[in-house]
Formats: C-alpha cells, sequence, structure tokens
C-alpha cells in the first residue's frame, strides 16, 4: 500500500467515527457537524475512487446542507458530485454539476475562493471534451486569482492542471516547466501529498 494511500485510509477511518459519533447524538447544536464531516469522506473516499460510498457521502451533505440553508455547503457538495463523475469519465455530468455548484453560491461569494477552484475544476471537464484553450484561459484566470490572493498551495494545484491540459495539447515541454514549478510550490508549503502527485505527473510526461 503507498503511502499516500495508506494517509487517505485514514482520514477516512477518522471521518468515518467522527459521523457516527456526531450522528448518535441528540443535541440540535451537533447536526450542523454532520453535513462537513459527509463531504469530507465523500471526497476522500472519491481520491481512493470508492465511488458508491462517495455519492452516497456527497448526496447526503448536499440533502443536509440544503436542509440547513447553506449555500456554501451547497456549493461544496455539487463540487464534490462534479469532481466524482469527472474522475469516472462523466464530463457533461461533471460540467452539469459544477455549473450547479456556481449558481447555488450566494452573490457576495461568486468571486470567492471557492467559486475559483470549482471554475479550474470545470475546466478540466472542458479541456477533456476538447476545448483546451477555453480552458487554459479560465485556469490562467485562476492562477491569477491564487497570486493575488499569495496561496502558494493553490497556485501549484492550478499550475498542475495547466499542466495536464498542455499535455493533452502534446505541448509536453511546457507541461513539464509548469509541474516543476508546480512542486516547487508544494515542497515549499510542505504539501508532500500534492508534491507526490507533481512528482508522478512528471514521470508521465517527461516519457
Amino acid at each position: 500500500m503507498s503511502q499516500a494511500r495508506s494517509h487517505y485510509l485514514d482520514a477516512l477511518e477518522i471521518r468515518q467515527k467522527s459521523v457516527k459519533l456526531n450522528a448518535g447524538t441528540n443535541l440540535p447544536s451537533l447536526e450542523i457537524t454532520i453535513p462537513p464531516l459527509m463531504e469530507a469522506l465523500g471526497n476522500v473516499e472519491t481520491r481512493l475512487q470508492i465511488w458508491k460510498d462517495a455519492e452516497m457521502h456527497l448526496n447526503e451533505a448536499l440533502k443536509r446542507y440544503r436542509k440547513q440553508g447553506v449555500p456554501s455547503g451547497v456549493a461544496m457538495s455539487l463540487r464534490g458530485l462534479g469532481t466524482l463523475s469527472y474522475e469516472l469519465g462523466h464530463d457533461e455530468q461533471a460540467l452539469q454539476l459544477f455549473d450547479e455548484a456556481l449558481q447555488s453560491l450566494a452573490p457576495r461569494d461568486r468571486q470567492s475562493d471557492l467559486a475559483w477552484d470549482i471554475h479550474a475544476r470545470q475546466a478540466l471537464a472542458v479541456a477533456r471534451q476538447g476545448d483546451g484553450v477555453s480552458a487554459l484561459q479560465t485556469l490562467e484566470r485562476c492562477l491569477a486569482h491564487w497570486k493575488d490572493r499569495g496561496h502558494i498551495r493553490w497556485q501549484g494545484e492550478t499550475k498542475m492542471q495547466i499542466a495536464q491540459v498542455k499535455y493533452w495539447q502534446n505541448r509536453r515541454e511546457e507541461a513539464v516547466a509548469i509541474l516543476s514549478s508546480a512542486l516547487t510550490h508544494f515542497e515549499g508549503v510542505g504539501d508532500a501529498e500534492n508534491a507526490r502527485v507533481a512528482r508522478e505527473l512528471l514521470a508521465q510526461t517527461g516519457k
């Protein structure tokens, strides 16, 4: 078992225990903690490719967030479901879910970090459908946002996404260069998991 998979399995176990603990109480104040735990659980399960459980927990989070009237939570759950669809190769469904996530945000949050993250994930689905030019334009705007915010890790995330699109366009040298930059960002902030992913992509892209 890889170190990364072990890490996610540990996280999965912790979140499962947290959900069971909170769901077993009758305290109304703890009800608000269940949706974010469900969402986090679904996201980890997506990483681990436990598809059915991921869908179940993300849908449960979505239902509870809607019941509680939390627009940002609704958007995060839809983002998770969109990512799940993307990972399964269902690009049209992913695009619909990402669009729904953006539409669910309150007007004041349409330029939030969450919104930019959704735009970036949406761009990958657009690129995989063949419109790499539009996808790169979106991702460059996302990168500019993270630079303005000074978020080093998210700059690395977006650079990995840009590299992926450029690789699909057979622009390998550019992809390798931007992946190397992303790796530097991850190492600089101690993000071991994303650094591992960047190294794996560099190995694949450099072939």
